[in-house]
């Protein structure tokens, strides 16, 4: 991946030379979506496999409209939104801060995912808190200075030593899902991993592996971790397909509220998981710490933490500043 302050410039030049982001006259005739493996992105693979846009667009009379759908990590998403090819990234709070300050707000959310349990698990016996990670400990992260792992990782060095960079040497960026496997077959890529639902609870299931910390202490209570992007000239240009996809959106958190057994069954299928019974998704379906939710909730608690350490040099005056007006729902913060 290209360094994210070399797709920035090509972003903000880009926009110098076609004028900025004005918005096409009709509505597009392709919608490509991106999201990435785990629950922490469940709600869009709800939405693929039960082709909820489709169903969605077909009623708001665009039903000839093709859709796409890309797997891809965070960082794949932000170049390909930049580039034009992906027109709604599923990704953290944190890469959203960071596109939104980079691009003068032209980058924003349309709505929330989720706010879920993360914990940082070890192999290593010897660390029971932030504090006795060293130098011979490495920390799997899926995006390096980016994700919202990395950054929670950075505010627990915050908080363990009143310096946020005191762990930047020892993060490796993997996948939630080769951070897991990495942990469980003994190699030395990684000890130690910044996880997510449910990755984190097959680790934890070896007795092996043990929790640090947990993402909701380190905010202080839940927070959303996951949004749904895209850029000021598409949410111009095609309020039928932005209405589409958060109508695909509700129902796609009705189904996983509503019916956990049928969620599950559509999560193992989505991810080609033949280990995984479906009983364990149920059960952290069913967590009340897990919330599946359009609303935005405790935005503010890593926009500022990232504003106040340098990372964004941006700093919004509420957490709607982040959203288009669709994605300002009521309750949110």
């Amino acid at each position: 991946m290209r360094p994210i302050r070399t797709i920035f410039g090509s972003f903000l030049a880009l926009a110098a030379i076609t004028g900025g982001w004005a918005p096409a006259r009709a509505e597009t005739d392709t919608v490509t979506l991106g999201r990435q493996p785990g629950l922490p992105h469940f709600v869009m693979m709800v939405m693929q496999h039960d082709h909820l846009v489709e169903k969605h667009l077909a009623a708001l009379g665009l039903a000839n409209t093709k859709v796409n759908w890309l797997v891809q990590n965070g960082g794949a998403q932000t170049d390909a939104l930049l580039a034009g090819r992906l027109d709604f990234a599923s990704f953290g709070v944190t890469n959203l801060a960071t596109l939104w300050s980079a691009s003068g707000g032209q980058v924003k959310a349309v709505a929330a995912e989720d706010a879920l349990p993360n914990d940082l698990v070890t192999t290593d016996p010897n660390v029971k808190t932030v504090k006795d990670l060293t130098s011979a400990d490495r920390i799997a992260v899926p995006t390096v200075g980016v994700s919202p792992q990395s950054i929670m990782l950075r505010m627990a060095s915050q908080q363990a030593f009143g310096d946020p960079s005191h762990f930047n040497a020892l993060e490796v960026a993997m996948s939630p899902a080769d951070a897991a496997l990495s942990l469980l077959s003994g190699s030395n890529t990684v000890n130690t991993h910044f996880s997510v639902p449910p990755f984190q609870e097959q680790e934890l299931a070896d007795p092996k592996v043990h929790n640090i910390v947990t993402n909701y202490q380190i905010l202080g209570g839940p927070a959303t971790v996951v949004v749904i992007a895209t850029t000021a000239s598409f949410y111009n240009a095609n309020p039928k397909t932005v209405q589409a996809v958060l109508a695909a959106e509700d129902d796609a958190i009705a189904l996983i509220h509503n019916d956990p057994a049928q969620a599950a069954q559509i999560y193992l299928a989505e991810s080609h998981d033949k280990k995984t019974p479906a009983a364990a998704i149920v059960k952290i379906l069913q967590d009340p710490q897990v919330s599946y939710s359009r609303t935005p909730e405790n935005i503010s608690k890593f926009v500022d933490f990232m504003y106040k350490s340098g990372m964004i040099k941006r700093d919004p005056t509420s957490w709607s500043d982040l959203f288009f007006p669709a994605g300002q729902v009521k309750g949110g913060s």
